[in-house]
C-alpha cells in the first residue's frame, strides 16, 4: 500500500471513529472541532503522515493493551506530556477517557476495533 492510500485509509478510519462518537454523544462539542480538525490535518501528505507517526509513537507502547481489549488502556491513563501527549493528540482531544466511562461494553469493544485498526495501520506506514 502507498502512503497515501494508508493516510487515507487512516483518516478515513478515525473520522468514523468520531462520527460513532458523536453518535452517542450528540452534546459533546469537542467531537466536532476532532472531525474538523482530521479532515484539515488529512488534506495533505505533509501534516497527514507527521499525525500518523505521532499517533504511533503515543499508541504503539499500548499496543498490547489495546489488543487485549484492557480497559485500563482508557481509564487509567493519563494522556498528557508524560506520554508526549497534548491537548493535540488524538486521544485527549476525543476525551476518550471521560467518554469510554460512560460506554456500554459493545461500544467499548468498538472503539477497541478503531484503535486496533488505527494501530496497524501506523504499523504499515512505519513499513514504506
Amino acid at each position: 500500500m502507498s502512503t497515501t492510500m494508508l493516510m487515507t485509509a487512516f483518516f478515513t478510519h478515525a473520522t468514523e471513529l468520531v462520527k460513532q462518537l458523536q453518535e452517542q454523544f450528540p452534546d459533546e462539542k469537542d467531537l466536532l472541532l476532532a472531525k474538523q480538525s482530521l479532515w484539515l490535518i488529512s488534506s495533505s501528505t505533509s501534516t497527514g503522515v507527521p499525525f500518523m507517526k505521532n499517533f504511533y509513537t503515543y499508541t504503539s507502547p499500548f499496543r498490547k493493551q489495546i489488543f487485549d481489549r484492557d480497559e485500563t488502556f482508557f481509564l487509567d491513563l493519563q494522556f498528557d506530556e508524560s506520554i508526549g501527549g497534548s491537548e493535540q493528540t488524538l486521544l485527549k482531544s476525543l476525551r476518550i477517557k471521560e467518554l469510554s466511562s460512560q460506554m456500554t461494553q459493545a461500544s467499548k469493544i468498538a472503539l477497541f476495533k478503531f484503535f486496533e485498526g488505527l494501530l496497524l495501520l501506523c504499523e504499515k506506514l512505519q513499513q514504506c
